[in-house]
């Protein structure tokens, strides 16, 4: 999550832009989707995933609907970070 943050140096951004992060991209996904996964880390990847959506444009559009999934019956925790990250989606 912290690596993928917009504030990072340009040296950092520089070589996340090199790197091929669709598998990166893949296991967040499943991270989120697995039920057996820890609620915390299911909040880290999706920042991760809010932060990658300017690399893979495609994230944007899959991303609400896994957090509008996980936020309907989810933990107080998951509903706050959803609402934000949401927000910064534009919903």
């Amino acid at each position: 999550m912290h690596a993928t943050n917009a504030g990072q140096s340009s040296s950092i951004k520089q070589k996340l832009n090199s790197l091929k992060l669709e598998p990166v991209v893949e296991q967040l996904f499943e991270w989120m989707i697995n039920p057996d996964v820890k609620i915390a880390v299911k909040v880290f990847a999706g920042w991760a995933l809010l932060n990658l959506r300017h690399l893979y444009p495609w994230i944007a559009d899959e991303l609400p609907a896994q957090l509008q999934f996980l936020m309907r019956n989810g933990t107080a925790a998951i509903q706050t970070a959803g609402r934000k990250m949401m927000k910064k989606l534009g919903y």
